[in-house]
């Protein structure tokens, strides 16, 4: 009997920790969020939504966080370090955006620009070989 009050109030204690918690979640923002790539400058321009960004990189490819080095505005954010990430291929990057469903993201890299519109969950990618 008395091991069962202990277990739960072991129990209760556990339980009211669980559902005390809030989640660690961020929400996207308004940000032009940026990141040197092999020394050449990556930026997330959200045109209607806010957004938030993930970058992966392949595993010989280097990631400076300070923009200024590619030619990036010390102004504007830089992609948090906890949303880059190695792996892929060896000479790939894949770009991931959480927006709002159907918004367009243009991505631009060493120079060029691609625009792409969400899909209904709110994800768009981009994906790229960087030589």
């Amino acid at each position: 009997m008395r091991n069962l009050v202990i277990m739960l109030a072991v129990g209760a204690f556990f339980l009211g920790l669980a559902l005390s918690a809030s989640p660690a979640l961020a929400s996207p923002a308004y940000e032009d969020p940026q990141l040197c790539v092999n020394g050449k400058l990556l930026r997330v321009d959200p045109t209607t939504a806010p957004i938030e960004v993930w970058v992966e990189v392949g595993s010989n490819l280097t990631v400076d966080y300070v923009v200024t080095n590619c030619g990036g505005d010390p102004n504007l954010p830089v992609v948090d370090p906890s949303h880059v990430s190695v792996g892929g291929g060896r000479n790939e990057m894949e770009v991931t955006v959480q927006t709002e469903p159907k918004a367009k993201v243009v991505f631009n890299f060493d120079g060029r620009a691609k625009t792409v519109k969400a899909n209904r969950q709110g994800w768009a990618e981009f994906e790229t070989k960087v030589r």
